[in-house]
């Protein structure tokens, strides 16, 4: 009886945890500039032409066909814990053009509610010129805690127009945050959810409009024995399938002469790599034993532990932002975490191959070792009311917005050192990893890099 009602409460909380926050580190597309800066293979990459989704669908209609069928035959043969895709989602070639976007939006499993349109996001130090159409945040996302909160700047691009590489990837590594994975289960409410076969969410927060992608931007592929056994929904992710898709269909469009597609897809599948660089992606609980935790339920505080990880979790990534913002806003490029992305000469220039295995293998673990230090940090160098209080709220609070003069009123500049090399820790990981998964794509591509702006023809070739 008592081992029954113990794994009832490690359940819960578990689940409780995972369903509080699903967004990694926050604002993906500043987050990865300052690295694709110090990356010849993305800041001197020729300039690439701008082309609608439609239009590379129609014209690569039959080669996706039998590409989209390959991936699906991977990922059952490779990922334990995947749900097929039903076969009555096969992408056909034979699809009319109106269609087509459709069509591809339910082969590939994603938000088919979404414009996939052309556009960039400003970076902070860049002034809107009068050329610039500007492109409001609702316009791109459903989401209305995104539309609520956030304060970024975004352009519309025109089709048939020549656009720098780095814009495209910088823009598109945050797009699946636009509401690419939400709603795509049975019990999310949706036509095409109930199509899909994801089955019901295994874990996720369905009351936040943003819930239910949990699954796809977590990976928790190293739990405990005692996790596993009570909490097997927590084995149901699909950050590996992302990845391994989006790479297949940046290659391919690459190889194809669709360079910004290329661009745009690479841009997709490295935001799942930045979310597992994050330990709270990799850990439901950092900090907190399953014990502890199932303790917590039983004394009636389960929801006082998870609050404590959650705000923990936005903490880190609030400070984050805020402190990238700002440099970035000054194109003050000095500092561990600048230089945490830039990395060494000898770094910055390395060539690791990005496998199937090196998300769950490499990525992963790494995220997985670093997430009790680093939830320390945080629970040591900020006020008791932000990571001790589970009373309070920090998600929209006021607080939230100054992070850093928090963490300096706890203990000044010291503390203020002793975040930032902990989220410079953290980056260094995003950064390598976000090196190998480009390098590898663009070399599977056959994306020839130079400077020069001339025909994209030679940059590729056709397999």
């Amino acid at each position: 009886m008592m081992i029954t009602v113990l794994r009832s409460c490690i359940a819960a909380v578990l689940l409780l945890a995972v369903a509080v926050k699903s967004s990694a580190w926050s604002d993906h597309a500043s987050l990865g500039w300052p690295l694709f800066q110090t990356m010849p293979d993305v800041i001197e990459a020729p300039l690439v032409e701008t082309e609608s989704l439609k239009d590379f669908l129609v014209q690569e209609a039959v080669g996706l066909q039998r590409l989209l069928a390959d991936q699906e035959r991977w990922a059952r043969d490779n990922l334990v814990h995947y749900s097929p895709r039903p076969d009555a989602l096969t992408f056909d070639a034979s699809t009319p053009a109106e269609n087509i976007v459709q069509q591809f939006a339910y082969a590939i499993r994603i938000n088919p509610t979404l414009p996939y349109a052309l556009y960039r996001q400003l970076m902070a130090f860049e002034t809107l010129q009068e050329s610039m159409r500007p492109k409001a945040i609702a316009e791109l996302t459903f989401l209305q805690s995104a539309i609520k909160n956030n304060s970024l700047r975004y352009v519309s691009i025109e089709p048939n127009v020549l656009v720098m590489p780095i814009h495209v990837i910088a823009a598109a590594s945050d797009e699946p945050d636009f509401g690419m994975d939400v709603d795509l289960f049975e019990n999310s409410g949706t036509e095409f959810g109930d199509q899909y076969g994801f089955g019901d969410v295994p874990f996720g927060n369905l009351n936040l409009d943003y819930g239910s992608q949990a699954p796809f931007h977590m990976g928790f592929y190293y739990l405990d024995w005692v996790t596993r056994t009570v909490q097997p929904g927590l084995l149901k992710t699909y950050p590996e399938y992302r990845t391994h898709l989006y790479k297949t269909l940046a290659t391919y469009a690459f190889q194809s002469g669709h360079p910004y597609w290329g661009w745009r897809f690479l841009g997709w599948g490295l935001h799942y790599v930045g979310d597992m660089s994050q330990p709270y992606h990799a850990l439901p609980l950092p900090g907190v034993s399953t014990l502890q935790g199932a303790w917590q339920i039983i004394t009636g505080h389960g929801d006082d532990v998870v609050q404590l990880v959650s705000n923990r979790h936005g903490a880190i990534e609030s400070f984050q932002q805020q402190i990238m913002h700002r440099k970035i806003a000054r194109q003050d490029w000095q500092g561990p975490i600048m230089q945490a992305l830039a990395g060494s000469p000898s770094v910055a220039q390395g060539s690791d191959v990005f496998t199937a295995s090196t998300l769950k293998d490499e990525l992963a673990r790494e995220s997985r070792d670093a997430a009790s230090s680093m939830d320390s940090v945080i629970k040591n160098n900020l006020p008791a009311k932000i990571v001790s209080d589970p009373t309070f709220e920090l998600s929209g609070s006021a607080e939230d917005e100054r992070m850093i003069e928090l963490v300096f009123s706890k203990g000044g500049q010291p503390a203020v050192n002793r975040m930032t090399l902990v989220v410079a820790d953290q980056l260094e990981r995003f950064a390598r990893y976000t090196r190998s998964w480009v390098r590898t794509i663009l070399q599977d591509g056959r994306m020839c890099v130079r400077s020069d702006v001339g025909s994209n023809e030679d940059c590729f070739t056709t397999q």
